[in-house]
């Protein structure tokens, strides 16, 4: 065997871990502890205020002004109600109430097909960037 081989097997002896393993033990230990970090942020997320600015809109991980949604943004379900209004004029939307649009193209690019007979949701100009 070449000179490689002496390196390569030592890393792969060294990164190979067996079952019941201190490293699989810390392994254990760090999925268990992102786990409460990632349920810490989530609660701290939700006990954040609304933003008193558009700008504090703009990037917010959790509300969005109807306004600031792109033109590949719906807000699905249709029925849903707005969290609140933006200076009393404004519906205010939870992210998770906003979906993206994709075209036949983009969903064939993901592996997916778009059914037969289905109709497109939104219909843009064709100037648009979009439309290519």
């Amino acid at each position: 065997r070449g000179s490689l081989a002496k390196g390569w097997d030592a890393l792969v002896k060294r990164l190979s871990g067996k079952v019941g393993s201190s490293r699989c033990s810390d392994n254990a230990e760090s999925v268990v502890a992102d786990r409460l970090d990632e349920d810490a942020l989530r609660h701290r997320a939700r006990r954040e205020p609304l933003p008193t600015s558009r700008a504090g809109f703009k990037r917010h991980s959790g509300y969005v002004l109807e306004s600031q949604l792109r033109q590949t943004d719906v807000v699905h379900p249709p029925g849903v109600k707005p969290v609140g209004l933006f200076r009393g004029q404004e519906p205010i939307y939870r992210r998770a109430d906003v979906a993206e649009l994709l075209t036949d193209s983009q969903w064939r690019r993901k592996g997916r097909c778009v059914r037969e007979g289905e109709r497109a949701w939104k219909t843009l100009r064709g100037g648009s960037a979009f439309m290519a």
